[in-house]
C-alpha cells in the first residue's frame, strides 16, 4: 500500500529506529489480531506515520512489548501492544487497502481481483467496525475516479482528493485536530498521491491509464525522456508540497516522537522522492 511516508533510515539514532519499527510491528501485530495472519500484507510505511502523529497528537498511553512474529520468529522484537486507538488505524489501513485494489483492478493490474475476493470478509470487518472511514474513503475514490475519467490535468487538483481523505481521516481517529496537524495530513496525503504519480508515471503510459503529470505535460517514450523534459516540473510539485509538511509540522509541538517525526518530514520524504527521481528500490526500514 504506497509505502511513501518514511524516515531516512540513515540518519535515524538506534532509539528511533527501534521506536518506529516498535509502531510498525504493533501495526502488523494489531491486523493480525483483528483480521488473520495472511490481512499482515496490509501493514504499511503510510500508517506508521499515522500512527506515530496520531499517539503523540492525543499523548496517548503506549506499552511496549517484546516479542517474536512471523517475520522474525528467532529474534524477539519489540512492539507497540495493541490499543484501541492502533485498532482504529488499522481498519483505516484495511479499507484503504480495499479501495487501492479495486483502483487497480479499473488499471488493469493483475492478480488485484483475486486479492480483493481473498480478503472479502477482512474488508467487510472493516467497513463495519468504522463505517464512517469508509465513508471517507469511497468518496473521495469516487471523486477520483471521476477526476480521472474527465482527464483533469492540474496535479494540484487531482491530489486534492487524497489531501482531502488525509485530513478527514486524522480528524475521524483523533477527534478534534487543530489546523496545523489537519495541514500536516492533507499535505501528506497529497504528497503521497504525487508521488505514486511519480512512480507509476511509464507504467500508467504502456497501459493508456491516466496519470496526471501525463495530462498535465504530454506523454514520453521512455522514462528518462520524461524526467528531462519536465523533471523540474515534478520536482517543484514534489518539493512545494514537502514544504508544506515541514512548515505544518513546526508550526505545533509534538512530544512523544517529535525527532521521529522530524525524521521523516525532513529528510525521509525527500529521500524517498530521490529514489523515485532514480528508478531504485526502496531502503528498507
Amino acid at each position: 500500500m504506497f509505502g511513501y511516508v518514511v524516515p531516512d533510515k540513515e540518519k535515524l539514532t538506534k532509539d528511533q529506529h527501534v521506536l518506529y519499527r516498535a509502531f510498525y510491528c504493533g501495526i502488523c501485530k494489531t491486523i493480525k489480531e483483528e483480521y488473520g495472519n495472511f490481512a499482515r500484507f496490509f501493514t504499511s510505511y503510510d500508517m506508521t506515520f499515522l500512527a506515530i502523529v496520531a499517539h503523540d497528537m492525543l499523548s496517548y498511553p503506549v506499552e511496549f512489548v517484546t516479542e517474536n512474529c512471523v517475520g522474525h520468529p528467532f529474534n524477539k522484537q519489540a512492539m507497540i501492544k495493541p490499543n484501541p486507538l492502533l485498532r482504529k488505524i488499522c481498519a483505516v489501513q484495511v479499507i484503504l487497502v480495499k479501495y487501492k485494489l479495486i483502483d487497480d483492478v479499473n488499471d488493469g493490474k493483475r492478480g488485484r481481483k483475486k486479492l480483493l475476493g481473498f480478503f472479502r470478509k477482512q474488508f467487510d470487518k472493516a467497513r463495519v467496525l468504522f463505517p464512517e472511514a469508509e465513508k471517507i474513503v469511497s468518496d473521495m475514490y469516487d471523486k477520483l475516479r471521476e477526476m480521472e475519467k474527465s482527464g483533469v490535468s492540474g496535479v494540484d487538483r487531482v491530489s486534492d482528493c487524497f489531501g482531502s481523505m488525509l485530513r478527514s481521516l486524522l480528524k475521524l481517529v483523533v477527534g478534534e485536530a487543530d489546523e496545523h496537524a489537519l495541514s500536516l495530513a492533507y499535505n501528506t496525503g497529497k504528497y503521497v498521491y504525487i508521488m505514486d504519480a511519480a512512480d507509476d508515471l511509464m507504467d500508467d503510459v504502456r497501459k493508456g491509464n491516466y496519470n496526471p503529470f501525463v495530462a498535465a505535460y504530454g506523454t514520453a517514450k521512455t522514462r528518462d525522456e520524461f524526467f528531462a523534459e519536465h523533471g523540474k516540473d515534478v520536482d517543484f510539485c514534489i518539493t512545494s508540497t514537502v514544504n508544506r509538511i515541514i512548515g505544518a509540522f513546526n508550526a505545533r509541538q509534538f512530544n512523544q516522537s517529535y525527532s521521529l517525526i522530524k525524521n521523516i518530514v525532513y529528510y525521509g520524504l525527500r529521500k524517498r522522492a530521490d529514489e523515485v527521481y532514480n528508478n531504485k528500490k526502496p531502503t528498507r526500514i
